[in-house]
């Protein structure tokens, strides 16, 4: 995408004078559809929009790509001013506020094509490095406080990567960040189902369900934002983890159709939780500073 973009809200609120598309002009910058599913009444579900999956709540989810952070501010008041989340699969009110950066590792070098999972000795390939510096550049804007990775290689290489513009916060690893357990790790990229299915039927009765990720990475999320209160956290993850984790804030269903499509999370991007202080869920703005949206599988 490039040139002037407009913002799409789409909402089927019934109980505010809110038309159900609203377009907004923010500038030339790239970015991809806003969506802002709001509390529904009656029988009828909304859908969420070129999706199919039924809404079950009143949470919002915002998709939007655009590469500054002082564009965020913007987008940030535009949510506010429209919607009041109403709690479904929501974090804990309690806690303090937080701004979350979660990323998406860089491309990995893997000339066999393998689904390497879990395995150790995957590196950034030379793309993924230079996406990962595209995305230090782009952090390189915010008061960072903390600095965390997944234990895999590719994840602690872009950290090392964000943190070289952060060099006062040290690196912490967490297994929570972790990719998803699976016996798929190590088989050809092209015998998983499509759309990249890992999860039914479970490859192996060990491996992890939807449902046990989003539990793994809110536990980090609670952590988090005790030890960081009214920060601002980087912590470099995996794309279904990071995927699992916005679609239960967000009040989606935790099934695949929650996760794949306009929900998963391009590679090196920043998925953006902004907890405000007791509230129940967050908003959720998705950055793509390296440019890798339109390579989504």
């Amino acid at each position: 995408m490039s040139g002037a973009a407009s913002m799409i809200v789409r909402s089927p609120l019934r109980t505010k004078s809110l038309s159900s598309t609203i377009r907004t002009r923010i500038g030339s910058f790239p970015f991809f559809s806003i969506l802002f599913p709001a509390p529904w009444t009656g029988d009828r579900r909304p859908m969420l929009h070129d999706t199919g999956v039924p809404w079950t709540g009143g949470a919002l989810t915002l998709l939007a790509y655009h590469p500054w952070p002082e564009k965020y501010a913007i987008v940030t008041r535009l949510t506010m001013a429209y919607i009041t989340p109403r709690s479904v699969r929501s974090a804990d009110p309690d806690l303090p506020g937080l701004r979350l950066l979660l990323v998406r590792h860089g491309a990995v070098h893997n000339p066999q094509q393998l689904f390497y999972g879990r395995l150790p000795r995957f590196p950034l390939s030379a793309q993924g490095q230079a996406q990962a510096q595209a995305t230090a550049r782009f952090l390189a804007a915010f008061p960072v406080t903390a600095l965390y990775t997944s234990p895999r290689l590719r994840a602690r290489q872009t950290a090392r990567i964000i943190q070289a513009y952060h060099p006062q916060r040290p690196l912490r690893v967490s297994s929570l960040l972790d990719e998803v357990r699976t016996g798929w790790q190590g088989a050809p990229a092209s015998a998983i189902p499509e759309p990249l299915n890992l999860y039914d039927p479970p490859y192996h009765p060990d491996d992890e369900t939807i449902a046990a990720v989003f539990a793994r990475l809110d536990r980090f999320v609670r952590r988090v934002r005790r030890r960081h209160p009214g920060g601002t956290v980087v912590a470099v993850s995996h794309a279904d983890p990071i995927a699992i984790l916005t679609a239960g804030y967000a009040g989606r269903p935790l099934i695949l159709a929650s996760l794949r499509g306009p929900f998963y999370p391009p590679l090196a991007s920043v998925t953006c939780l902004e907890f405000a202080l007791d509230a129940s869920r967050p908003v959720i703005t998705v950055f793509d500073p390296a440019g890798t949206a339109e390579r989504r599988p």
